[in-house]
């Protein structure tokens, strides 16, 4: 796992998890809340680490360069208060 290069080294790192998007499917919802689920359970295992989990959850119209900006966002020093949390682009 790719966290586990963070651990070994004590560095921290962060995992930001894109969810698939509502209309890829009919398990697509609980795909979603099973995401939100890793990544706040990491967020709790991992903090004594510095490595932080957040999951990304699109909606249908939202677009791959949006999606992309705040993956960037995410995994930049800005985004350093973010862990364990879901975060709903494009509403539902």
């Amino acid at each position: 796992m790719a966290a586990a290069h963070w651990i070994d080294r004590d560095a921290g790192g962060k995992v930001v998890i894109v969810a698939p998007r509502p209309d890829s499917g009919e398990h697509a919802g609980a795909s979603v809340a099973a995401l939100e689920n890793l990544a706040r359970t990491l967020s709790i295992e991992w903090a004594r680490h510095d490595v932080r989990a957040t999951v990304l959850a699109p909606g249908p119209a939202v677009a791959q360069d949006v999606l992309d900006a705040f993956v960037a966002y995410l995994a930049s020093p800005a985004g350093d208060y973010f862990s364990g949390c879901r975060f709903d682009l494009g509403g539902r």
